[in-house]
């Protein structure tokens, strides 16, 4: 957006709509550092998840949705969906980074 770019396509955008939501808005606002370090933060999020030697980004996204309750794991070959490991590993991360659900029982 710095840029002028007036849209884009990013898979972790459905993992997590939420933050991606807040940083648009936050921009549109005028909050540009606090969006830059929103973004950076999902950034560091997607770095730390596994990284499976598909060429591809399904498979981490489907695992994020995975560990949030949205869908399964799998992805279509030629993909590599995660392994039971790597959905741990996934769940790790979000749980560092507060980012999985609150269970209903404790809204």
């Amino acid at each position: 957006m710095a840029m002028g770019a007036q849209a884009h396509t990013i898979s972790p955008a459905c993992c997590f709509p939420k933050e991606y939501n807040e940083v648009w808005d936050l921009w549109h606002e005028g909050n540009i550092e606090e969006a830059r370090q929103l973004l950076f933060k999902i950034s560091r999020i997607n770095k730390a998840l596994p990284h499976p030697a598909n060429t591809e980004t399904c498979a981490e996204a489907k695992g994020v949705l995975e560990v949030l309750g949205v869908c399964k794991r799998y992805v279509k070959w030629p993909f590599w969906s995660y392994t039971d490991e790597e959905i741990e590993q996934t769940r790790r991360v979000l749980e560092k980074a507060n980012m999985l659900p609150v269970p209903a029982a404790v809204k």
